[in-house]
């Protein structure tokens, strides 16, 4: 699965960078295109022509839905047809979707159990470059404090190059997490509440310059510590958020505001 935005100059790169071997193993490539206001789905669809990939399937949000809402999107449909497992990665081309997925297969392969395995960035053996030092600063920060909150020893809560189990998916409240960009720090918290299964993987990421005006770092930091507090909150006991519910009806909240090309 590949959420996307305003990805006209990266998107093409990205599909040729998944190789054969990777797409051969894939039921579907599923593109979700939130409402971009470039090129990005033109590109998509002229790209599966051209690499003869009739298994890239492009689903195009009929509104933003945010980011968070585009994962909301992809996990309702991958988990409506039946599926075992969902690779995420990004649109822009920062990780090498190729390798990172490989890297994915290897585990699932070797018959591991495990529900979630996430790219780090802050890994032994990742690449990592062009990164602001306050981000960094800011990340490390956030690992610190999300280590705490979930007792899980992930270093990038944040990544949004991960594969997951659609069954551990079901048994928590993914509908009810945020719709902002801080939805796979959600994710793994409640994920973590649940008591699943999680590894990281080493990542080659490269930052860009234009990130910079793409999203407000203080605002996105004040929404982890928001969703941290209810975390500790909720395993305190001392009060109930939607986020971390144990109690969730898969049927309600569903998105369907969107065309499947």
């Amino acid at each position: 699965m590949i959420p996307c935005y305003n990805v006209e100059p990266f998107i093409g790169d990205v599909l040729r960078g998944i190789p054969d071997n990777v797409y051969d193993r894939l039921e579907t490539l599923l593109v979700i295109d939130n409402h971009s206001e470039d090129k990005t789905r033109e590109i998509v669809v002229k790209m599966r022509g051209e690499m003869s990939r009739d298994r890239i399937r492009l689903l195009c949000n009929r509104r933003n839905q945010n980011l968070g809402g585009s994962y909301k999107i992809g996990f309702d449909y991958f988990i409506g047809n039946g599926f075992d497992y969902l690779i995420a990665v990004h649109g822009r081309g920062q990780g090498q979707a190729g390798e990172d997925a490989k890297n994915f297969l290897k585990i699932i392969d070797s018959g591991a159990s495990v529900d979630f395995i996430g790219c780090s960035r802050f890994l032994k053996g990742s690449e990592l470059s062009n990164y602001p030092a306050l981000r960094k600063i800011g990340n490390y920060l956030v690992i610190a404090l999300q280590r705490m909150a979930t007792g899980k020893k992930m270093s990038d809560p944040g990544t949004g190059h991960f594969c997951v189990n659609l069954k551990t998916v079901m048994t928590i409240p993914y509908r009810n997490l945020t719709s902002k960009r801080s939805f796979n720090n959600e994710l793994q918290m409640s994920l973590a509440l649940k008591g699943a299964e999680m590894r990281e993987v080493p990542h080659v990421w490269r930052a860009f310059s234009y990130e910079k005006a793409k999203f407000n770092i203080w605002t996105l930091g004040l929404d982890i510590a928001g969703s941290l507090a209810k975390l500790y909150l909720t395993k305190k006991g001392f009060a109930s958020f939607r986020e971390f519910s144990t109690k969730h009806n898969l049927q309600q909240d569903k998105y369907v505001d969107y065309d499947l090309l």
